[in-house]
């Protein structure tokens, strides 16, 4: 669980997901992660239906370089 505090414009070289969203993490629900932020990327902001300062679970899973975001999980 987390809120988000920005969604920013990247300024990685990836042409699809163009948009960084940055989330404090408020409570792990299961596995392990320690880190205060989580953040990752979405092609659009509007598309995944996100906003600043809104709470959601993520679900996110772990690929052995970096965790891979379903970016649709909030529209269902």
């Amino acid at each position: 669980m987390g809120t988000v505090t920005s969604l920013a414009p990247t300024n990685w070289d990836d042409r699809i997901n163009r948009w960084v969203v940055t989330m404090r993490v408020d409570r792990t629900i299961a596995g392990e992660y320690t880190e205060e932020y989580f953040q990752f990327a979405v092609h659009s902001p509007t598309q995944s239906c996100l906003e600043t300062g809104k709470s959601y679970q993520v679900c996110a899973t772990w690929t052995g370089m970096g965790y891979k975001v379903d970016q649709r999980q909030w529209c269902k």
